[in-house]
């Protein structure tokens, strides 16, 4: 028998299965909720490179099956889902492949809320200008906050029978900016309020005033839009190109069209800010060419001209 070891020992390489290393704490959330999955990163190591597997003692007297077999020194990842709020302490365990169990790693720490929803924090009031005139887009802000840390989005009464959309959902904390213009004169009271993901609803937010006035100082339009139309073409076609802009008065509006090539289009009729003008053009010569549009509004103030929009003329078809 000493003989028959002796030879496995020299002959064969036979050896004594040593226990896969003590693995570290595992990594992952460190808090949750009640009935929310939580993943976690778990790695072993084995002295002999065995193949090795692991499980997590939960620290709620449940204790994970051990994991599909992986390479030593590879990291797996496990989830539970914990049904009761507390602070729990985990750590994970290693064995190898023939049986050999580790010592339990240190602990990694997870606190688990309850999941008891409740409605979003009632908004402060809606930042924004007290001031502003009719037909001018506003801006105005607040902060989505939520009891639960569920993700929110937010909601204008902007205090002219107009009650904006719902925001798209932001995670809570987060400031949500939305956007309107008033059409008549007066005092308008801007309100906010919050609904969470679940469907709560906050109550609104305290008042900020906002005085509407008319514009009597008369703005020059914003310089339109880079026209879109096509970027090649040839000697003798017509081609098409489009615009658009606004007007800081809300006024209605006219394009100017400049061909790049000496000749400049006579003004559009007047148009609805936002409203799209198309103007056509035909070229003599070849060459490349910059088209560019400009506004004026009815009071005859002018905007600076756009970028241009390069276009490059042929000769031929061919």
């Amino acid at each position: 028998m000493v003989l028959a070891t002796a030879l496995c020992l020299v002959v064969t390489g036979c050896s004594k299965n040593t226990i896969p290393d003590t693995p570290p704490p595992p990594s992952g959330t460190v808090t949750s909720k009640v009935g929310i999955v939580c993943p976690f990163r778990a790695t072993a190591s084995d002295p002999d490179f065995d193949p090795v597997c692991v499980r997590i003692d939960w620290n709620n007297g449940d204790t994970s099956d051990w994991s599909a077999t992986f390479r030593s020194g590879d990291t797996i990842t496990l989830k539970y889902t914990w049904p009761a709020a507390g602070y729990y302490r985990i750590s994970v365990q290693a064995k190898d492949d023939k049986g050999a169990v580790s010592l339990w790693s240190n602990w990694h720490a997870v606190t688990i809320a309850d999941t008891v929803n409740i409605a979003p924090v009632i908004p402060s009031s809606p930042a924004g200008p007290d001031a502003g005139f009719v037909g001018t887009l506003y801006d105005f802000s607040d902060l989505a906050v939520d009891h639960n840390g569920d993700r929110v989005r937010l909601q204008f009464d902007c205090g002219d029978g107009d009650t904006t959309d719902w925001s798209y959902l932001v995670a809570e904390s987060t400031t949500i900016t939305m956007s309107h213009r008033w059409l008549d004169p007066g005092e308008y009271s801007i309100l906010a309020r919050a609904m969470d993901e679940k469907g709560l609803i906050s109550g609104w937010s305290n008042v900020h005033m906002m005085v509407v006035s008319w514009d009597t100082v008369s703005r020059p339009p914003f310089i339109p839009f880079v026209l879109v139309g096509p970027d090649t073409g040839y000697v003798d076609s017509t081609y098409e190109f489009t615009t658009a802009g606004g007007d800081p008065n809300g006024d209605s509006i006219m394009f100017q069209f400049d061909w790049g090539d000496g000749d400049t289009s006579a003004c559009s009729a007047p148009v609805a800010e936002s409203a799209a003008v198309r103007m056509t053009h035909s070229w003599t010569t070849a060459g490349s060419f910059a088209v560019r549009a400009r506004a004026k509004d009815v009071g005859d103030s002018i905007s600076g001209w756009s970028a241009g929009h390069g276009l490059v003329v042929k000769s031929s078809l061919r």
